[in-house]
């Protein structure tokens, strides 16, 4: 009799839980759509630099959302490390590419820009 109570009492928890971690999703992806209209909304005046700058971010906020769905799914706290271990490795390994590709996009792009700048106000 008693084991029949605890587990009416958790499913009868479970619902709101996973009802409250359905709205926190949805509230989430808003917020990601939001964020990823704002950059693709952004001129970038059809620079190297700028146009890398702008894939990088799009894809930066890609990774972010299935890395708050893969969270969310998680089922214990092993899980939940091994995906933030994951996360958290395969950002250092872009934040490295990125970096060094947007410096050298920087480095090609900024002369010409100096040049065009200083072209139109002489």
């Amino acid at each position: 009799m008693a084991m029949n109570v605890i587990t009416d009492m958790q499913e009868t928890a479970e619902e709101p839980v996973e009802r409250s971690k359905e709205e926190a999703r949805g509230v989430m992806d808003r917020y990601f759509d939001f964020l990823h209209k704002g950059i693709a909304s952004i001129p970038m005046e059809g620079t190297q630099f700028g146009e890398k700058l702008k894939s990088y971010s799009e894809r930066n906020i890609a990774t972010a959302r299935d890395y708050m769905h893969k969270l969310s799914q998680a089922k214990d706290c092993r899980e939940v490390l091994r995906i933030q271990v994951d996360f958290a490795q395969a950002q250092f390994n872009a934040f490295s590419g990125q970096a060094s590709d947007l410096s050298e996009a920087y480095t090609k792009t900024a002369p010409d820009a100096l040049n065009t700048r200083f072209k139109n106000v002489a």
